[in-house]
């Protein structure tokens, strides 16, 4: 996943800042050159808005989503939140 950050991204993750997404947090792992690294726990398990993902859209070309765990049928509202995102 490094690898393809660096070739997203064009530089090391360095910059990881917390973002206001919608007047609400968003902890990310990596931000460069419109690519944002976020984990799955913030981008599907922390309650997010359709809202919140359309302002991602807009401020980044490329999303990527680390530590995506093998989902189960008890993680109905993290699946959820997984598809609109990608959507």
């Amino acid at each position: 996943m490094d690898k393809l950050w660096l070739a997203l991204a064009g530089a090391a993750r360095e910059h990881a800042p917390t973002l206001e997404i919608n007047h609400r947090p968003l902890s990310t792992l990596g931000v460069e050159n419109q690519t944002l690294a976020v984990s799955f726990a913030t981008l599907c398990v922390e309650a997010r808005s359709q809202h919140d993902y359309i302002a991602l859209s807009r401020l980044f070309h490329t999303v990527l989503l680390f530590d995506v765990p093998v989902m189960t049928p008890l993680m109905e509202n993290e699946a959820r939140r997984f598809y609109c995102a990608g959507g």
